[in-house]
């Protein structure tokens, strides 16, 4: 059940686990098991990007969004 999934990606994002915001933010990129949405999958890679652990991976699928045009500053 991936919306199931997503809802507790989401908990654990908000539990500062950075890991599964960058994993949420994937889904929602994809839109997989969630409605596709750019800006929050942007949103989510930048706090894995940032935060608590290092996700050198979040911080590519954020500036790949930006690239590819798919975020609006």
């Amino acid at each position: 059940d991936k919306t199931r999934a997503a809802d507790f990606l989401n908990w654990a994002c908000g539990g500062r686990e950075m890991r599964s915001c960058d994993f949420l933010g994937v889904m929602y990129s994809i839109g997989d098991g969630v409605l596709q949405d750019n800006i929050r999958a942007k949103d989510l890679f930048e706090r894995a990007c940032v935060g608590y652990e290092y996700i050198g991976r979040s911080c590519y699928n954020a500036a790949a969004l930006y690239y590819k045009g798919e975020i609006v500053a």
